[in-house]
């Protein structure tokens, strides 16, 4: 927070103190001649330890930082008011809040600040019922007139507006954003939990003075509504924020970014800041998964450490995390600040005993200098992002390429989305070849995007992307969807050609996953063997016993299962052993190479080895040339796949291509004819 920020929020403070004392003061005085302990002293007492046990017991509701609170404390609060006993309230209600705040170890400033807007807001409640002349009417009579009903409402009314006005105020002056959009985020929600519970004051007070032995009744139901509305929280905290590492999610973040543009007042701008974590892939390959997660829980907790107020924290997805920062700091004051994230996170993250060393590119947009509204600045910093981890530069602030078709990965993120419901998303396909009888055995299914803006996008591009979020589900089922129309329509002809689809670590976690597989092969009437799923090795320890039920499931199903990019993960030689897979794919970067490598050829062979020890086909990625094949042929591979064979083309092509290769191997002519192994391999198979 900025020193004028820092200022402003004292003096408010020291404003909300002054009113909450005048306040405390005229009813002190408008009390005059009335008792201050009321005769139902073991009622009081009782309600006074629950208003103490409500503030200790507060629920978030603005999801911030330094986000308002809900608490049952203000309906034994207005109880006590009603007893009547207006002086005790307001002194149980300021001990309650200090109490609390000390239980909680909250700044002295936020503690004041508690004491003064509880004290001022009950007090204002208490000026009301004094007014209207009605303090005393619900203890006193029997019947209650419309005056008191009115007297009442107008009470609360000014109790929860005052309250939420000064929580906004003061966040406001904190964040250095608008009140209105404070009080837009959290006021409605402060009024429907609070005010259910203020609104059962009065019966509270008539169930306690016609019986102490009822007040459970009246414990019970404020227990009710406080459990609910933690339930209520819950659910919203789950739908706006990632579950890793506990920040906002890219969904939240975008829509709070775009609700705070919208509001803001051009004159003091903000700025947008996406961090991507550099190499992260490689943590994830060599220490895998679970490493990787709490490597990200540390980054957020660093994120969290390094958060001023002014800022909001979120992880877009995969080990990309965003920052929106309101409080008008300059671009100077902003690239100060992630300088400094960018060296916190540097800090080695200790784990399992040893440190995982970590860099970080981040990239700066201003508002509304690089962007008017959230989608363009979203882009720029992006691209900013891009650049810094381009040119090696830790840190980049967004300048004009000149570039019209500039895109980043969170504008393309949203267009896949569009993409994946317009039908813009096509499958190509690879063929896999038979290394012993030359016959094609597969075709894997390979996604491309053709962009209306772009053209046509790569997997590479967006997979990554859509492999963090929740679009990877729909993307999967597309392209099962595609490859399986298509595979029904090409076993016509070729019967005995299966198609390969991949599935991510997201599918095989799903325990629906495996119902939509054999749904979509009946809605296609195409067999199950027919139809193979790839899946990498670190998907099989991350979550082992979800990922082994839905293999299970599949494997009963009939699907033939394949271990893809098979020599870069961490598949252990046990889970190996026991999942229900028929085959591995060799890595491309152990293949590209094979003729011209000794040790590609070493761990090739080994591979090999260890999968026909275990009764398990083995395919060969990234096959380029024929010295390559004469290798695989010598240790036993089973199946080859690469440029050398065939580029990925589309259906059409594919087809042609099928019956092209079934005429070339009628007439004799394959180029890669079947071939006699040496005995030792053509026993091992």
């Amino acid at each position: 927070m900025s020193l004028t920020h820092h200022r402003r929020v004292r003096a408010f403070i020291g404003l909300v103190a002054a009113l909450a004392a005048g306040a405390a003061v005229a009813v002190a005085q408008l009390s005059e001649g009335r008792p201050i302990v009321p005769a139902q002293r073991t009622t009081l007492v009782i309600f006074a330890v629950l208003l103490v046990i409500g503030e200790l017991r507060t629920l978030k509701w603005m999801k911030l930082h330094d986000g308002g609170e809900i608490t049952t404390s203000w309906a034994f609060a207005f109880s006590i008011l009603l007893l009547p006993a207006p002086l005790l309230a307001l002194f149980a209600m300021a001990l309650a809040s200090t109490v609390g705040d000390l239980s909680h170890r909250k700044p002295v400033e936020r503690a004041v600040f508690n004491l003064s807007q509880t004290a001022l807001s009950l007090a204002c409640a208490a000026l009301v019922m004094l007014g209207f002349g009605q303090l005393d009417a619900l203890v006193e009579h029997d019947r209650l007139g419309p005056l008191w009903f009115a007297a009442a409402m107008a009470a609360c009314a000014v109790m929860f507006l005052v309250n939420g006005l000064l929580t906004c105020i003061v966040l406001a002056l904190h964040e250095g954003t608008k009140v209105t959009a404070m009080l837009r985020r959290g006021l409605f929600l402060n009024l429907v939990s609070d005010g259910a519970l203020v609104s059962l004051a009065p019966v509270f007070v008539v169930v306690a003075t016609r019986s102490v032995l009822l007040l459970p009744l009246v414990v019970g139901v404020a227990g009710l509504v406080h459990v609910n509305t933690r339930s209520a929280l819950a659910s919203e905290h789950e739908a706006n924020h990632d579950a890793l590492t506990e920040l906002w999610n890219r969904r939240a973040f975008v829509n709070r970014t775009e609700a705070e543009l919208s509001e803001r007042d051009r004159a003091r701008g903000c700025a947008l800041v996406i961090i991507d974590l550099d190499g992260f892939k490689g943590i994830n390959d060599r220490l895998g998964h679970q490493v990787g997660d709490r490597v990200l829980v540390e980054v957020g907790r660093r994120l969290r450490e390094a958060q001023r107020p002014g800022q909001i924290v979120a992880r877009l997805g995969g080990d990309e995390f965003a920052v929106l920062i309101t409080d008008g700091a300059g671009a100077d004051e902003v690239t100060r600040w992630t300088d400094a994230v960018r060296e916190s996170i540097a800090r080695p993250c200790t784990d399992a005993g040893f440190p995982v060393s970590l860099t970080a590119s981040i990239g700066i947009a201003m508002w509304p200098e690089h962007g008017a509204d959230s989608d363009v600045l979203f882009q720029a910093a992006d691209l900013a992002m891009y650049g810094a981890k381009k040119t090696g530069n830790a840190v980049q602030m967004y300048r004009e390429n000149g570039s019209a078709n500039a895109t980043g990965r969170i504008a393309l993120l949203s267009d896949l989305e569009a993409a994946i419901a317009a039908g813009q998303l096509t499958v190509w396909y690879q063929p896999q070849i038979d290394l012993l009888t030359g016959d094609v055995v597969a075709l894997e299914a390979l996604v491309r995007w053709e962009h209306p803006r772009l053209g046509l996008v790569m997997p590479g591009d967006f997979m990554p992307l859509a492999e963090q979020t929740d679009l990877m589900d729909p993307l999967t089922r597309r392209v099962l969807d595609v490859a399986l129309r298509d595979a029904a329509r090409w076993r016509a002809a070729f019967p005995s050609v299966r198609v390969a689809v991949n599935a991510s670590a997201r599918n095989l976690h799903d325990l629906t996953f495996a119902k939509a597989v054999e749904q979509a092969l009946l809605d296609h009437r195409v067999p199950a063997t027919a139809l193979e799923l790839e899946i990498t090795e670190n998907t099989v320890i991350s979550q082992p016993e979800r990922t082994r039920a839905v293999l299970d499931a599949l494997g009963a199903i009939g699907v033939r299962l394949s271990i893809d990019d098979f020599g870069t993960g961490y598949s252990s030689l046990a889970s190996l052993r026991t999942l229900p897979v028929q085959a591995i794919k060799i890595d491309r970067s152990f293949v590209k190479d094979l003729a011209d490598d000794a040790d590609d050829q070493a761990i090739v062979r080994g591979i090999v080895d260890l999968a026909h020890n275990l009764g398990l086909e083995t395919v060969a990625e990234g096959v380029e040339n024929s010295r390559s094949i004469d290798l695989l042929i010598g240790f036993g591979c089973n199946i080859m796949q690469g440029f050398l064979v065939e580029r990925p083309m589309p259906y059409a092509a594919a087809r042609e291509w099928l019956a092209r290769r079934e005429s070339e191997r009628l007439a004799g002519d394959l180029v890669y004819a079947p071939r006699r192994l040496p005995t030792r391999q053509r026993e091992s198979r």
